[in-house]
């Protein structure tokens, strides 16, 4: 078997330089892999973004398109641990209505009103028409719930008849509970947004963040808003209060017959001012009244005597006799 031709000796040192150099180029690209991974793991732990300058942190951006909420009470993960409502504290609305027979309809107002305050309640809108006889007034209270019971039989109490009376409940339960459960959450995401405001690093994150915020905040207004109505509603209770004297037959609380006769109430009050304002311009104006007389005579005297002038013009020459 023939031994293998060795290379000769220039040949073989080109040979060793060629390895040994691609041995140095391999250990520094090792070299700079390794120093690159310590660079970008500082980068990560210290906290300052490895992307390009001016472009909006990826963690800042991710999280304010879907914020990370904790957990609140009411929430679907731990529906298991919020207790039911109760027959004790559910929420209520409570309206009644009534429609009262009375001596006076002018004392009667101030009964009804102190039988309000001493209830702890108040009258929030009041309106009287007619006169006489066919006096009528309405009042909307508002009562307590708790001393509704009582205040409605102190009402009844100051009647003559009482030609109706009926009271009504309305559960709200459910919409309270929503509204709480919603208004826990947006300001877990308020909370939310406003740690990512303290982190964001450009403008354009800033910006859009705030946005968000301002976003946030508006449906927290109006939830609070809406928290609030449902609590005094529940907490006060609306009583209508229909008076009407004695002997008269008409409904008192509303309807077809008690709007045409306020209609014809008020048209009859409106003849009247109409009346009185032509009186008075007619008085007023006495001196008025002569002159234009005159002046109109005088225009009358004009306007016939171009007709004159324009019938002479026009009149037809008689054609030549044959």
């Amino acid at each position: 078997m023939p031994h293998p031709t060795l290379p000769s000796a220039p040949h073989h040192r080109a040979f060793v330089g060629f390895a040994y150099r691609r041995a140095l180029l391999g250990a520094c690209a090792v070299l700079l892999f390794v120093v690159g991974c310590s660079a970008v793991s500082n980068t990560r732990s210290s906290g300052v973004s490895a992307t390009a300058p001016g472009a909006p942190p990826p963690s800042v951006k991710a999280e304010v398109q879907s914020p990370a909420v904790p957990p609140t009470a009411g929430s679907a993960g731990d529906a298991g641990s919020t207790s039911l409502p109760t027959a004790t504290n559910r929420a209520v609305i409570r309206t009644g209505s009534m429609e009262l027979v009375v001596r006076s309809v002018t004392e009667s107002i101030e009964s009804v009103r102190g039988v309000a305050a001493a209830a702890g309640g108040l009258v929030s809108d009041s309106s009287f028409i007619g006169a006489g006889g066919e006096q009528s007034a309405q009042l909307t209270l508002r009562i307590p719930v708790d001393r509704l019971d009582a205040t409605v039989t102190k009402l009844q109490a100051l009647a003559i008849e009482v030609r109706t009376s009926s009271l009504t409940s309305k559960d709200v339960t459910d919409e309270v509970t929503d509204v709480e459960a919603t208004l826990r959450n947006l300001r877990a995401v308020e909370a939310q947004y406003t740690q990512l405001l303290s982190r964001a690093g450009t403008i354009t994150d800033v910006l859009q963040v705030q946005d968000r915020l301002n976003q946030t905040r508006l449906q927290i207004d109006r939830t609070e808003a809406r928290r609030q109505f449902l609590a005094s509603q529940t907490q006060m209770a609306t009583v209508t209060v229909a008076l009407a004297p004695q002997g008269s037959l008409a409904p008192v609380g509303g309807g077809p017959l008690a709007a045409a006769r306020a209609a014809w109430a008020a048209s009859l009050r409106t003849l009247e001012v109409v009346g009185t304002a032509v009186l008075v311009t007619v008085v007023y104006l006495w001196w008025l009244w002569p002159l234009l007389a005159v002046g109109a005579w005088f225009a009358v005297r004009l306007v016939r005597r171009e007709a004159l002038k324009q019938a002479g013009h026009q009149t037809p020459t008689p054609p030549p006799a044959e």
